[in-house]
């Protein structure tokens, strides 16, 4: 069970953190850091995303809370599922399609985001793997 679940952690998360960096803005025109006021009220952009079971801010940070489960059609759903589909038939490689033992699940996920995020002070690479888990 593990690959599909962590290549849809992957891919979900990926996705999301691409989202999330590519809405960040280092200043405005003037090249001056924007200081926002503190508030409750979540901004308009994080209304994009969606399949979320909840969101909160405390001023500080924007709380986004999922079970993790894509909104279309898989073989990889159980069978009982709604969004269930079989498939048989080829691959994009013209090869026979074989399914993994794996299962989609849900799971609890939580993200919190800085409403303000600061630029860090030290820019040490990281690899991919060590910002997810560490």
């Amino acid at each position: 069970m593990t690959s599909i679940k962590n290549k849809s952690y992957f891919c979900s998360f990926g996705t999301f953190v691409f989202f999330i960096i590519s809405s960040c803005s280092s200043g405005n025109e003037t090249g001056q850091v924007s200081t926002l006021p503190t508030s409750t009220q979540i901004p308009t952009v994080y209304a994009k995303i969606y399949g979320a079971t909840s969101m909160s801010s405390d001023g500080t940070f924007i709380t986004i809370k999922t079970n993790d489960l894509p909104d279309h059609k898989s073989i990889y759903y159980p069978a009982n599922n709604a969004l269930y589909e079989n498939f048989s038939g080829t691959t994009f490689g013209g090869n026979t399609f074989k399914k993994n033992p794996n299962l989609i699940i849900s799971q609890n996920l939580t993200f919190k985001i800085p409403v303000n995020p600061k630029e860090a002070t030290n820019h040490a690479a990281r690899l991919l793997a060590q910002s997810v888990f560490h």
